[in-house]
């Protein structure tokens, strides 16, 4: 492993450890617990790796910490967004739909690793690969869907969910972007298929640091949690602005 590679692993901690004590410094673990949890992770999974490439078990340390990446990933991106869209959850059909399209998604994603896995490949490298593509496709669904409603239903800026879904958003997408013209255009376009997702890593700790770099402020946060009656309202608005949307959508 060369200077610059080693460089970049050392990079990942380094740049995890003070988002960690900022999330700490603001008491983030009590508001996304799920969310702190991944930025640890990371910082812990980053010294595994850099550790593993100087004394050795850097296949294994590798894989099996990206396939934790990519479940704590969906969980904390659904922790932000069910902190700024609970009413949602109160919706049944909602409910079916969301964890049912994930559960599917990543069933299949599975069944399809143990079913067909090729002989040449490590079971844990078909493992990884054949859910990656998947998770990524319901990390950037869900930013979708929450920028998506964000805007249809007015919801006022708020800097930390914000930047937690667009960081996994960014994360997502670039990732997908390389693989998809990767397969499309073959080995023309390889360096952008190996730069890309690092880039998007790093534009993702951007968007992280920055954004807890200072307190978040948000209008009427003291104020007391919704009673039943307000929970069931907003139900309602977002049932009627949703059929609203549907409704037009179709008549186009």
């Amino acid at each position: 492993m060369g200077y610059g590679d080693l460089l970049l692993l050392a990079s990942g901690p380094l740049l995890y450890l003070p988002l960690v004590l900022m999330l700490w410094r603001r008491r983030i673990y009590a508001r996304f617990p799920i969310f702190f949890g991944y930025c640890l992770y990371s910082l812990l999974a980053g010294t595994a790796l850099l550790l593993a490439a100087f004394y050795g078990g850097y296949f294994y340390v590798y894989w099996w910490t990206e396939l934790f990446f990519l479940f704590l990933g969906i969980a904390a991106l659904h922790e932000s967004f069910r902190s700024v869209f609970e009413g949602f959850y109160l919706v049944k059909w909602f409910r079916w739909t969301y964890f049912g399209g994930i559960g599917a998604i990543l069933l299949l994603s599975i069944l399809n690793a143990v079913l067909n896995r090729p002989t040449q490949m490590h079971p844990l490298l078909r493992l990884v690969l054949d859910v990656t593509t998947p998770i990524n496709c319901i990390l950037a669904a869900i930013f979708a869907l929450f920028y998506t409603s964000a805007k249809f239903l007015s919801v006022g800026f708020r800097r930390y969910p914000f930047a937690i879904v667009l960081g996994f958003g960014i994360s997502a997408i670039g990732t997908l972007i390389p693989n998809a013209i990767r397969s499309a255009f073959g080995k023309n376009f390889d360096n952008f298929f190996i730069y890309a997702p690092s880039v998007a890593y790093y534009i993702t700790l951007a968007v992280w640091l920055s954004a807890f770099l200072r307190p978040e402020v948000v209008e009427g946060q003291s104020s007391p949690p919704l009673s039943p009656e307000q929970m069931a309202e907003e139900v309602t608005q977002y049932t009627r602005i949703l059929k609203g949307f549907f409704g037009k959508s179709n008549e186009s």
